[in-house]
């Protein structure tokens, strides 16, 4: 369904003053969830990069080797994307 202007899309925002959210509680007036019910996500303090997650970053096979390790250890993917990680590597089949 399209709208013709902003006007059109006014009755599916936040009636809470400044909001641009979509309401998703309508108890008592259209209010998204964090007006309605004040949870603020939780965030976290930025923590420093370590040299070792950086090099992993850069590494190419990074996500081959973690494939293959989860492997070993009996955590189980699909098939075909631990066929995709040993020919990434250069693992016989």
């Amino acid at each position: 369904m399209k709208f013709a202007n902003q006007e059109d899309t006014k009755h599916l925002l936040c009636t809470s003053p400044g909001c641009g959210q979509r309401w998703s509680i309508n108890i008592e007036r259209p209010l998204c969830s964090f007006h309605k019910w004040g949870s603020n996500p939780t965030r976290t303090e930025p923590r420093e990069v370590t040299q070792g997650e950086i090099d992993n970053i850069r590494d190419k096979r990074y996500w081959a080797k973690r494939i293959l390790a989860d492997n070993n250890i009996g955590i189980r993917r699909p098939v075909a994307v631990v066929e995709m990680a040993k020919r990434a590597m250069n693992v016989q089949l």
